[in-house]
């Protein structure tokens, strides 16, 4: 998996006012991207509509403690625009902590000891974004696959990556 330390910027407050869930299950009780589609990601010739993007994901975030979905706002077509944020739930239970250092890293003002302080303390941040061009219908399904696994990740590999990194 290639990692490379990315900052956004800061996301509008009802995408980070933080709300309690409820105990969250097992793996095995987590849905998959095909439960949602009807059809596996990657088969031929088909493509997910916004619905199904969304309701894959919503779905993962009630159902797993590793995801975290926030709506940033509509689409211009009106429909939900979501943000997905992937870690261990100890990092998504410090989501404000971790935007605030990446806040403060992004300032050329501060100080290298401070930097590598700032730097120590945060984790790794990986934006992915798909589908920009209408053209690309490879990687549209990208975020299913990649959101699955690291949601049912429980070899050491796929913990380690929860553990420092932010998806």
């Amino acid at each position: 998996m290639l990692a490379a330390e990315l900052t956004a910027p800061s996301l509008p407050a009802q995408a980070t006012a933080k709300a309690a869930k409820p105990a969250r299950t097992a793996s095995s009780s987590l849905p998959s991207p095909a439960s949602i589609l009807g059809w596996e990601p990657g088969t031929d010739r088909k493509l997910p509509t916004w619905k199904q993007v969304t309701d894959y994901f919503t779905a993962l975030d009630k159902a797993s403690p590793r995801v975290s979905v926030r709506t940033l706002g509509t689409t211009t077509l009106g429909r939900p625009f979501l943000v997905a944020f992937i870690a261990d739930e100890a990092t998504l239970a410090n989501l404000p902590r971790y935007q605030k250092i990446q806040q403060e890293l992004w300032d050329p003002r501060v100080r290298k000891r401070t930097r590598e302080e700032l730097i120590a303390q945060g984790k790794n941040v990986i934006l992915i974004t798909s589908s920009i061009h209408s053209t690309e219908v490879g990687g549209f399904l990208t975020p299913y696959v990649i959101a699955d696994r690291l949601a049912r990740g429980d070899t050491p590999e796929a913990k380690s990556i929860l553990a420092n990194t932010i998806v």
